[in-house]
């Protein structure tokens, strides 16, 4: 089982550490800040509890299942039976099984001192005398290296990636159309993100026709990908923005009929940006 581990650490745990050390960095004052929304107090620990359970759901630490589990019973949680859990999945064991069983509370035996508070301030400790063995204010070092950590974090090139059947509506991560692979990264995050405001989380939106309604309806799949984009913003748009689109197909279609040129999809493009643009305008 040395091996697993020794490869469990290495690849997984270590550069996961470090992303989620550099992002927490990123995001501290969000992540503490107990400032008020709409009169009422933010819940600053849930919003720790999601920050946490959306970093192991994405590093695929958890499955889906736990992650819902997670966040609706994490005041009730066993922490160590969930943390032995994640491990014995991480390194193919079964805790049923007695064998299996066994050689996990071995090596979580064996490895828990490693993390203990003991530990982490004694290597502190050691930290802080060297600073001064080589004639450096701690405090300063401390002031200095939490702006490092934060400017490092900014530039440190975090990735994830997802597969997905056709490109999304909306993201603003980077679509490739060869591979179907949606692509994030640290470069999507504005600057300002958990310092000066609140962190802009990756995003990215999906809409798929139902074929079976509509080959009841039109005999055949008729509203697809710029089609049906078109069709759902049209029926989430405004009054006002429904009249700004007539108004625009009015006058092309003048322009069709006077022989000018008429591209379906650049016209459906334009369409789009109107809705989107005067959607945010309250119909009276």
């Amino acid at each position: 089982l040395l091996p697993k581990v020794q490869s469990l650490l290495h690849d997984r745990i270590l550069a996961d550490t470090k992303d989620l050390v550099l992002m927490v960095i990123s995001n501290i004052d969000y992540l503490a800040d107990e400032e008020i929304f709409d009169g009422q107090p933010r819940n600053v620990e849930y919003d720790q509890i999601k920050f946490l359970i959306s970093f192991l759901w994405q590093r695929g630490w958890i499955k889906n299942n736990k992650a819902s589990l997670y966040l609706h019973t994490y005041h009730t949680l066993n922490e160590k039976f969930e943390g032995e859990s994640i491990a014995a999945s991480a390194l193919g064991l079964d805790k049923q099984n007695a064998q299996d069983a066994k050689q996990l509370r071995n090596i979580i035996e064996k490895i828990t001192p490693l993390f203990s508070e003991e530990r982490v301030k004694s290597l502190w400790e050691k930290m802080k005398e060297t600073i001064t063995a080589n004639g450096y204010d701690v405090h300063q070092f401390e002031i200095s290296n939490h702006k490092f950590s934060r400017a490092l974090g900014f530039k440190y090139e975090l990735i994830a990636t997802m597969k997905a059947e056709t490109k999304p509506v909306t993201t603003n991560g980077m679509w490739d159309e060869p591979t179907n692979t949606l692509r994030f990264t640290m470069d999507s995050i504005p600057q300002g993100a958990g310092y000066f405001k609140q962190p802009t989380l990756w995003h990215a939106a999906w809409e798929f026709p139902n074929i079976r309604y509509q080959e009841k309806i039109f005999g055949k799949k008729i509203l697809f990908d710029e089609f049906l984009y078109f069709n759902t913003a049209w029926s989430d748009g405004t009054k006002t923005a429904r009249n700004k689109v007539n108004t625009f197909l009015t006058l092309r279609g003048e322009d069709r009929a006077a022989g000018r040129p008429w591209k379906t999809k650049e016209i459906l493009g334009e369409c789009m940006i109107i809705l989107r643009n005067f959607n945010h305008d309250k119909d009276m």
